[in-house]
């Protein structure tokens, strides 16, 4: 938007002097060709005027053969209005202008007449005519830019419009060029707007099969369980609440995560805390104790370890990744931090039986699980790592390079 606004003041700024320059230049022109004609025909009038006041009287030589262009009026007989006829009386030059043209009139000194002479062409009325002419042709120049710059315009907003009717109906592939001319910052807009809208439609989808499935089961359970908890006097019966409470833990932990998630949809302001990185993923892995012997953090002492990021979202990160490589690894985690002038990356490895390839692009999308087999996990907690380092401008990503044999994940953050 910021281009198209500017582009349109340089084009009205350039136009009006563009326009403006020419059109002067062509008003200097005609000009330069109209003010000699009129001055050569004062200076004829006045040279005619000087010899018939040399006359004597009238009626002689000069006045008896006028040129057709000249005429003697009696002062009685030339009516004009009070302030035309004080300068004429006061000797002074008058010009007049009627529908054939300009005419010369002044006083003799010696005789009681007035010398008239023309008409000649209203070269005034022809350049105010030019001038007229110039203007029209000047805002019509303006409006002809304006016309060939907008008519993109408005074709784009058409565009957007008809994308826009098409989301509505449901068509959520609808893409707009995002290098467009115009527009080129709302139609990229558009896109990330279409794309989130597609993800919000395949989350629901997704929510709709997995949930029901993963609720289902344990209810399910639950259910037959209480049911041989109605028979008196079973010997199992421990065994039987034990598996109850353990379905219901399921429930819970599907039920916390689901809401993690929609928590992390909704779009909120990021906090700038100052987070000392080295104490911080400490305590992280502290909160895993029974695993912390296995944990391996690698540090590089001439870092600066203090980052402004949202500590909440960024505990969101690390925790799951933690379990992440808690539940997949056979004995051994490994943590290292990196740092360059742009960004710090921190890895989290494994040494388990690594992610099959044709599922490294799926494990961010909600209730994709590289191993299905896990009774606490429904796939959410890398979907939710993702859009955590969404909102925190960073990325992360996934691949089976690990030093110690099995998955690594990366996390990219700004710095």
């Amino acid at each position: 938007m910021k281009w198209t606004i500017s582009s349109l003041y340089l084009l009205v700024f350039i136009s009006l002097l563009g326009f403006g320059w020419a059109i002067d230049r062509v008003y200097d022109n005609y000009q330069d060709d109209t003010v000699d004609p009129l001055d050569s025909h004062k200076i004829v009038f006045s040279s005619f005027l000087r010899k018939l006041d040399n006359e004597s009287q009238p009626g002689g030589e000069n006045t008896n053969s006028l040129p057709d262009i000249f005429q003697l009026d009696s002062l009685k007989n030339f009516p004009l209005p009070e302030e035309l006829a004080r300068q004429l009386e006061n000797g002074e030059l008058i010009i007049l202008e009627s529908e054939q043209g300009l005419s010369l009139h002044q006083k003799l000194n010696k005789l009681p007449f007035i010398l008239g002479y023309g008409p000649v062409p209203n070269l005034h009325s022809q350049a105010n005519t030019l001038e007229f002419s110039l203007t029209i042709i000047f805002y019509l120049g303006i409006a002809l830019v304006l016309i060939i710059w907008i008519t993109p315009l408005v074709k784009s907003v058409q565009t957007l419009s008809s994308a826009a009717r098409q989301v509505g109906d449901g068509n959520l592939n609808t893409r707009l060029n995002p290098d467009a001319l115009y527009l080129a910052d709302l139609n990229r807009d558009f896109n990330s707007m279409v794309v989130r809208l597609n993800t919000l439609s395949d989350n629901n989808q997704l929510f709709s099969q997995a949930v029901s499935h993963d609720l289902r089961t344990p209810l399910a359970r639950i259910k037959f369980a209480l049911e041989k908890l109605g028979t008196n006097n079973r010997p199992d019966q421990p065994e039987i609440i034990e598996k109850i409470q353990n379905d219901i833990q399921q429930i819970e932990i599907l039920t916390s995560e689901l809401l993690d998630y929609a928590r992390l949809e909704q779009t909120r302001a990021l906090q700038n805390d100052r987070v000392d990185l080295y104490v911080f993923l400490q305590q992280s892995i502290g909160e895993f104790s029974h695993r912390s012997d296995d944990i391996s953090f690698e540090i590089d002492e001439s870092m600066d370890w203090h980052y402004q990021l949202d500590s909440s979202l960024f505990h969101k990160v690390m925790h799951n990744l933690i379990q992440n490589a808690i539940t997949y690894a056979d004995a051994k985690i490994a943590i290292s931090v990196q740092q360059s002038d742009s960004e710090i990356r921190i890895l989290v490895e494994d040494d388990g039986k690594g992610i099959e390839a044709s599922m490294l692009p799926e494990i961010f999308k909600p209730f994709k699980q590289a191993n299905r087999q896990s009774k606490h996990h429904f796939g959410l907690g890398l979907a939710i790592c993702r859009r955590a380092v969404d909102l925190l401008g960073g990325s992360i990503e996934a691949d089976n390079q690990s030093r110690i044999g099995g998955a690594r994940f990366i996390v990219r953050l700004p710095v």
